[in-house]
């Protein structure tokens, strides 16, 4: 699973400007999770590289069989929330 946050555009508020952070989830049975969001992100984007369980919840996230579900391939877009951890799991 692959993590990245970014700023707001520009031009636009609402969409996403230039990426400042990612890092790499390997996902298995038991919840792996991200270090914090940056405190200058203003987006989450999360890219399924298998199918997993995703939760972004505070700064322990702990993904389980009831988070949201990804498709390999899916992407996820969230609002940032600083100091919070993405948590994944395989499906």
């Amino acid at each position: 699973m692959e993590v990245s946050y970014f700023t707001a555009s520009r031009t636009n508020p609402n969409i996403p400007g230039l990426p400042i952070a990612g890092e790499s989830l390997v996902l298995s049975a038991s919840s792996a999770r991200t270090g914090a969001t940056p405190a200058n992100a203003v987006f989450v984007k999360v890219n399924a590289s298998e199918a997993c369980r995703v939760d972004y919840s505070g700064a322990t996230s702990t993904a389980a069989a009831t988070s949201a579900s990804l498709a390999e391939g899916e992407v996820l877009w969230m609002d940032a929330m600083p100091g919070w951890t993405v948590a994944g799991i395989t499906a």
